[in-house]
């Protein structure tokens, strides 16, 4: 039992000291809370800080803790006071409340500041170019508003060096910048460039080039470029006085390889030299100057395919395949328009081969030298002459003024409309179809109106039955205008007919001679020399008057030829057109 006594004594004497000790604590911990109770505070929060710009000074109650993007721990709960400042922006001040245990997110944009800049420089009177934009004003400038923040100012003066420097702007306040511009020695340079139109330029700095133009004394690059020939840079030095150079573009010819299918296709090369634009038949030994290159490939009974490359250095390969034709010849249509009437009457014609202009002698020079013309395309072309009842539909679907159209008058060819007129319809046409309409060129429309036929008209070169086909001046029209040579046929109308009244051509089409002449989208040539071979139509880019085709009901039988040709560059009371729709 004394034993058991003694064990019993020891624990409550461990147990008594236990308790002092923490009592001892419990006055420590009080007494230190009652020196400084925020330090000692349990209840505590965290405070995430960020802002826009960052790199702001956070100050907590008036102590600096950092910059942001900043996260503050253990902050002790309770309102804080917290200022935000920033060298280019006006003091943010907010008091945020703490919470125990939370992390609060304080994200703050500073709004925009402005200051003002005065630019001063030695010469006065010096460009200013502010963040890479020249200014109007020169030195000395004083710009007002100005965004704060690190500006970049350069100022140039002539024959002084430029200087740039960076300036700090402040909110609320004008920086003042000085620059001392120092002497620079100046020449001139002069580029002689061939062969001549070559394009000269500086490419540091990029600027325009201009003979005898100022610079600074220094080494400069100069591109040279024209079509058709490799791009030249060289580097050129400037000193005091005239500096001169030559630099001459050589043209490098390089090969195209072309395949095509079918293999029996005939393929042209299309490129420009000299600022014209050159076509040379394809073969693999030709050469072509490096560049821009068309390569068209026609085939008959093909679309024709044309492909647009960039022959460098080491030529090009190119590999085509053109797509077949499914179309019938002769075959009768008309599209459907998105306002539910019909377009004109077409008839599709197929590709073939004849020979364009008159080799009997009776054409003019500008009907030679006849050539062979391949039309590798088929095409719809217009059964008969555009109608007023035709034209008309389309004014008052695009909201143009029109004439009041008496019914014996709606199938009469539409005249009077220029080319440009003309063009806009076909325009009209297309989008209402969804199909290209157009107009024929010079060699599709007389391959048309030929229909096959080698003589001087489309029936032949029969002239007692040229009435039949063709509305012209006659003896209908002699009695009316009595005073008149005509010919010695009689086609019923003393002046503009009805379509489709006469005689259809082999191929269907109504009126390719005479009643009304018809627009086509060729310029004037003089003659056939620089004629095409294909269905293209010419262009002259150094001025076009346009052609019309076929005559009409005053010409005489000489004038409606299918290989006549005139030109114009206005409307006419005896002029239409008639359309083309590719397929």
């Amino acid at each position: 039992m004394a034993g058991e006594d003694k064990v019993r004594d020891l624990k409550q004497i461990r147990l008594r000291l236990m308790w002092l000790a923490f009592g001892v604590g419990l006055i420590g911990l009080a007494a230190s809370w009652l020196a400084d109770p925020e330090a000692f505070s349990l209840f505590r929060g965290d405070l995430r800080i960020s802002t826009t710009p960052q790199n702001a000074e956070v100050y907590l109650d008036g102590d600096l803790v950092g910059t942001t993007p900043l996260l503050i721990s253990s902050v002790p709960e309770g309102d804080k006071v917290i200022r935000l400042t920033h060298a280019y922006h006006s003091d943010l001040v907010e008091t945020v409340s703490v919470l125990r245990g939370e992390e609060q997110l304080i994200d703050r944009v500073f709004p925009p500041a402005q200051g003002n800049l005065e630019v001063l420089s030695n010469p006065t009177g010096g460009q200013v170019v502010l963040n890479g934009n020249p200014l109007d004003q020169l030195t000395p400038a004083t710009l007002t508003e100005m965004p704060t923040g690190t500006h970049q100012v350069t100022v140039s003066f002539k024959h002084h060096r430029d200087v740039t420097r960076t300036v700090d702007v402040y909110p609320d306040k004008t920086a003042s910048a000085v620059f001392e511009l120092p002497m620079a020695p100046w020449g001139t340079l002069t580029i002689n460039a061939s062969p001549s139109g070559s394009r000269i330029r500086l490419t540091n700095p990029d600027a325009v080039y201009a003979d005898g133009m100022e610079l600074a004394a220094g080494e400069y690059t100069v591109e040279l470029s024209k079509p058709g020939f490799p791009t030249l840079n060289e580097r050129v030095k400037v000193g005091p006085g005239a500096n001169r150079y030559s630099f001459e573009l050589k043209r490098v010819e390089v090969a195209v390889l072309v395949t095509v299918t079918p293999a029996n296709a005939e393929i042209t090369l299309e490129y420009q030299l000299d600022g014209l634009t050159r076509e040379r038949p394809y073969s693999a030994y030709t050469r072509v100057p490096a560049g821009r290159v068309n390569v068209i490939a026609r085939a008959s009974g093909y679309r024709t395919l044309r492909r647009s490359i960039t022959a460098g250095n080491d030529g090009a390969r190119l590999n085509l395949v053109l797509e077949r034709f499914t179309v019938t010849a002769g075959e009768h249509f008309q599209d459907s328009l998105k306002g539910g009437s019909k377009g004109p009457e077409l008839v599709v014609v197929s590709s073939g081969r004849y020979q364009m202009g008159d080799a009997t002698g009776k054409g003019a020079a500008d009907e030679r030298p006849v050539h062979e013309v391949l039309l590798t395309q088929p095409f719809a072309i217009g059964i008969y002459e555009v109608t007023q009842a035709e034209f008309d539909s389309y004014l008052q679907a695009t909201g143009q003024p029109t004439a009041q159209i008496a019914p014996e008058t709606q199938n009469l060819p539409v005249v009077d409309v220029d080319f440009a007129a003309a063009n806009a319809y076909l325009h009209w046409l297309s989008e209402q179809s969804g199909y290209q309409y157009r107009l024929p060129s010079e060699a599709e429309w007389e391959y048309a109106a030929r229909a096959g036929s080698t003589g001087s008209f489309s029936h032949g070169n029969d002239l007692a039955s040229l009435c039949e086909f063709a509305n012209i001046a006659d003896q209908s029209t002699k009695t009316r205008y009595r005073t008149w040579d005509v010919a010695d046929c009689t086609d019923g109308f003393a002046k503009i007919a009805p379509v489709g009244r006469l005689k259809p051509n082999a191929f269907g089409l109504y009126d390719v001679a005479g009643n009304v002449s018809e627009w086509v989208a060729d310029c004037w040539s003089r003659n056939y020399s620089r004629a095409r071979s294909d269905e293209q139509p010419f262009e002259d880019r150094r001025g076009c008057q346009r052609v019309f085709r076929g005559g009409s009901w005053d010409s005489q039988p000489e004038t409606v030829r299918v290989s006549y040709r005139e030109s114009s560059d206005r409307s006419n009371d005896d002029r239409g057109f008639r359309v083309l729709r590719e397929l």
